[in-house]
């Protein structure tokens, strides 16, 4: 199901926004974007900016994002995306329920689509799109260009009582890493590459935080 969005009062904001975190993505080096570590997804790049409350450098070079998307209720975790032309991912759910999911359009050319639980809906440039993960849905890049999006994953604030205990335990799991997720070791390849790049290549680093 696709989410209502008069739950989400920060959507608005965010898609105000667009167009100075597309500036800030559009600064980031080409060198800073990793392929996406699953198996099968080698179409797909990203770079987290943040996941359960820990904060990639990448951050500080983002501050519009941070300060709208990063501020996000109950925030889980913070990636912009990149779908290459063709990209194609079959139909599949997310393993937490209570989770919600937000694709903001930072580039997107037409035929750039996503089902929700059979429903097919396409990804506008500066609209939010907002489902519940656990719902079955798939994504599929039918243009020639690469299409990218800002993705929030947050706690919906319609979780229940148990799901918010789950959501506890996550965060204690996370902190002393226990059973880590593919987005917990993504994250972790993050923060490691991110500071590879930046030993690498520091005056790229001071130029755009000077901006």
């Amino acid at each position: 199901m696709q989410v209502d969005l008069n739950q989400l009062s920060w959507v608005k904001e965010i898609e105000d926004h667009t167009e100075e975190m597309v500036r800030e993505w559009r600064r980031l080096p080409e060198g800073l974007i990793m392929p996406w570590p699953q198996p099968g997804r080698e179409f797909m790049r990203a770079i987290m900016l943040a996941f359960h409350g820990g904060v990639s450098p990448v951050a500080d070079l983002c501050p519009t994002i941070m300060r709208t998307a990063g501020s996000v209720p109950r925030l889980r975790s913070l990636t912009i995306q990149t779908m290459e032309p063709g990209g194609y991912l079959a139909p599949h759910h997310g393993a937490t329920s209570g989770v919600c999911r937000v694709h903001l359009g930072l580039d997107v050319p037409e035929g750039n689509w996503i089902t929700v639980s059979g429903k097919k809906s396409y990804f506008e440039t500066g609209k939010c799109f907002v489902f519940d993960d656990l719902q079955t849905h798939e994504v599929k890049n039918e243009s020639d260009k690469p299409r990218t999006n800002l993705i929030i994953d947050c706690w919906a604030p319609w979780s229940t009582p148990g799901e918010r205990i789950l959501r506890m335990k996550h965060r204690v799991a996370h902190k002393m890493g226990v059973k880590r997720s593919e987005m917990a070791t993504f994250f972790q390849s993050t923060l490691k590459h991110v500071e590879e790049f930046r030993e690498k290549h520091p005056e790229v680093f001071a130029e755009l935080a000077a901006h």
